[in-house]
């Protein structure tokens, strides 16, 4: 396998992710901006696909939202 496949494997399982993602949101605003986001990465933007890639990669960071014990 090349790198040029592992890119494209990664590349398409990303892309289904997001979807899954886009079709389970039910805030259809959010929805909407991932929809255009992902058609923009398969279409063959890098900052699209770069953007993507940093929001399904990693865990989801988030504060205490002020709250203390």
């Amino acid at each position: 396998m090349t790198s040029s496949d592992a890119d494209s494997l990664f590349s398409q399982a990303l892309f289904s992710q997001a979807r899954d993602w886009a079709a389970k949101d039910p805030d259809p605003a959010t929805a909407a901006a991932l929809t255009e986001l992902l058609q923009l990465a398969e279409d063959g933007s890098p900052a699209a696909s770069q953007e993507l890639a940093d929001s399904f990669s990693g865990t989801l960071q988030f504060g205490t939202a002020g709250l203390r014990a």
